[in-house]
């Protein structure tokens, strides 16, 4: 991805399996991200192409480039949601102390809420 008006930032999840697979915010300057990685038959994967703050507007171009005889298929690009509003983000500040509270009393209070 590339841009001469955004700091981009790439994510890249397997949705097949759920599994967050990487993301990339400055390879080699801020212009720029760059995930490389071998996609397997079979497997569907969700790009999502923003900006570093997920809330700056401006150009961008994403490319792919693929080694070998196998070309992944791509679907269209999807409308990007507005981001939320500030009235959004308070109504969920509400939430956070208890779901805080709900991972603490799942997780145990001196476990680790990161996990490999």
């Amino acid at each position: 991805m590339a841009s001469d008006e955004i700091d981009t930032y790439l994510y890249l999840i397997d949705t097949t399996a759920s599994l967050y697979i990487g993301a990339d915010d400055d390879s080699p300057d801020t212009s720029r991200s760059k995930i490389t990685f071998t996609a397997q038959r079979g497997v569907s994967y969700w790009i999502e192409a923003t900006s570093f703050s997920g809330l700056d507007t401006g150009t961008s171009s994403v490319s792919r480039w693929c080694q070998g005889g196998w070309t992944p298929a791509l679907t269209s690009p999807v409308e990007v949601p507005r981001p939320p509003s500030y009235s959004d983000l308070l109504d969920l500040t509400e939430l956070l102390p208890q779901t805080l509270t709900v991972l603490r009393d799942h997780l145990g209070h001196y476990q680790s809420y990161y996990s490999n």
